[in-house]
């Protein structure tokens, strides 16, 4: 029970920190497309930034 607790912190944890990274690549760079990006109805950088 504790080591998949830890694992979901974790796995929040570098998540938070992606979503983090993407928003300030884009805030440098407009034209900057993440790795989630798949195309114009499913993008994580349009969900990051609402």
């Amino acid at each position: 029970m504790i080591i998949s607790l830890m694992t979901l912190a974790v796995v929040g944890i570098l998540l938070s920190a992606y979503a983090l990274y993407v928003d300030r690549k884009i805030d440098r760079k407009a034209d900057y497309k993440a790795v989630c990006d798949i195309n114009d109805r499913v993008s994580c950088s349009r969900a990051f930034k609402s």
